[in-house]
This record gives C-alpha cells, sequence and structure tokens, in this order.
C-alpha cells in the first residue's frame, strides 16, 4: 500500500510541473470463481479469458496507467474458486492483454 500511495504522489508531483495530464484506471478486484474457471476452459484443457476483458478492454488499454487488485493466486492445479482463489496462468496473461499495468 504504501507503494502505491508513493506511486500517486510521484505522478501527481510530475503533472504539476508539466503541461500533460495522465489518466489512471482503479478496478476492484480480479478474481475467479469456479464457474469462470469452468467457462474458460477450452476443448484442448487450456483455458482463453480474453471474452471477459472483450468488452472493456479498450477503456482499459485508454489509461495512462490501469491498476487492479489481483485477488487470485497463480498456484497451480487444483484451480479453484472460494476459498482458495487459485487460477490458471492463462488468466494473468488475459489481465495483461487487457491493458493492465500494475497489480495489487
Amino acid at each position: 500500500m504504501k507503494a502505491l500511495i508513493s506511486l500517486i504522489f510521484l505522478l501527481y508531483s510530475v503533472t504539476l510541473f508539466s503541461q500533460e495530464r495522465i489518466t489512471l484506471l482503479f478496478v476492484g478486484d480480479l478474481m475467479q470463481h469456479r464457474a469462470q474457471i469452468d467457462a474458460a476452459r477450452t476443448s484442448d484443457g487450456k483455458y482463453d479469458y480474453s471474452p471477459c476483458f472483450s468488452l472493456i478492454k479498450e477503456e482499459i488499454s485508454r489509461a495512462d496507467i490501469a491498476i487492479g487488485n489481483l485477488e487470485v493466486t497463480l498456484g497451480g492445479k487444483p484451480y479453484q474458486g472460494y476459498p482458495t482463489f487459485s487460477a490458471p496462468d492463462e488468466y494473468l496473461q488475459a489481465i495483461k492483454d487487457a491493458g493492465f499495468d500494475v497489480l495489487l
């Protein structure tokens, strides 16, 4: 949390001395329950999360810095929802492809 606050103050101070503006986008929890994990599973046993972000990808990418709270672990199989929230690595790739820059 200290790092995030430091980042915000740093960005604020940079914009004070510049004519340019930056846009920050904050989102809440990026998490996966069992239903989302099952829905992302493809016929070859991999996972495709790109549809999860298709309707908001443009908005995320438009921000100079997009920040989200990663509320899962990437601990490998078995992938589970509540209470352990272990997601496939493909979920992280989809988050990156959607345009997120910082995960907390």
